[in-house]
């Protein structure tokens, strides 16, 4: 999210122009400006790096913040492009989503925050039942993965006696050998329990959101193996997800798995 903030200097009457963004860091930190290994933003940006993995393991939700001066010329030709594609009528969402590209890229890093997000009164009993019910439970979140395992814990939406599976892939294929990887594995040991699954270990299996979209691509052949896969698990934390990867899997799950759900948000963008 970011704002654009137009002042004028009190004493030197020049007009500045400045770009305020907020996300995940797995946003901001690739559209940060380059910088020399030894210069002080690059410390800057070790220093953040190491606070942002603290606060992650700590179940707090963290945010980089950062900023870029613009041209008041060149802001002012960037305005009248991007308005031209907010009137389109072909591609209107990829032309604005790359208008904004090019303002939210070179930024200097101004900090993170990390705040404290405590789970309702009885949340963990609840889940515990729901479970023990046997109601798989997923949970969509745009949390960074350690931040959202902490609170899964927290939650008893996992447990230390769970075999936790983890997708984290950086590429189609790496998708596709890790779900066959844990597949395999499965089948070895529904073998040696005779099939019995009662038998078999709880399974928590957490994805973060590149691996989502390749999974989630209709071209990548893999939404159904990755389902199969989430049927032997009885509960799924997928991290980092977009709304939009959110609504998608709620309803590929309804159509592919043919079951009931019931999907909770707890925010307007969670309205899809």
């Amino acid at each position: 999210m970011s704002i654009v903030v137009r002042r004028i200097g009190i004493l030197s009457q020049r007009q500045e122009v400045i770009l305020y963004t907020k996300g995940a860091d797995s946003t901001i930190l690739p559209a940060l400006a380059p910088c020399p290994m030894d210069s002080e933003e690059y410390l800057l940006r070790e220093k953040t790096q190491h606070q942002l993995d603290l606060y992650a393991r700590q179940g707090l939700r963290v945010l980089l913040i950062a900023k870029r001066n613009l041209d008041p010329v060149e802001f002012s030709e960037w305005y009248s492009k991007h308005q031209e594609c907010e009137m389109s009528t072909e591609n209107r969402e990829k032309r604005v989503r790359e208008s904004f590209e090019l303002l939210e890229r070179n930024l200097t890093l101004l900090g993170l925050t990390g705040i404290e997000d405590r789970l309702q009164e009885s949340v963990p009993e609840t889940i515990s039942n729901l479970l023990s019910a046997g109601i798989i439970i997923w949970v969509l979140t745009g949390d960074k993965t350690e931040t959202a395992i902490n609170i899964a814990f927290s939650a008893k939406l996992f447990h230390s006696k769970m075999e936790i599976l983890k997708l984290t892939a950086r590429s189609r294929d790496a998708a596709e050998n890790c779900i066959k990887f844990y597949m395999d594995e499965i089948e070895k040991q529904l073998i040696e329990a005779g099939d019995d699954e009662k038998c078999l270990k709880k399974r928590a299996l957490v994805v973060d959101g590149k691996t989502l979209t390749f999974i989630l691509d209709l071209k990548s052949n893999l939404t159904v193996p990755f389902l199969e896969l989430t049927r032997y698990c009885s509960s799924v934390l997928c991290c980092r997800s977009t709304p939009l990867q959110k609504a998608f899997l709620v309803k590929v799950v309804k159509e592919e798995l043919k079951m009931s759900t019931l999907a909770i948000g707890d925010g307007a963008n969670d309205v899809s």
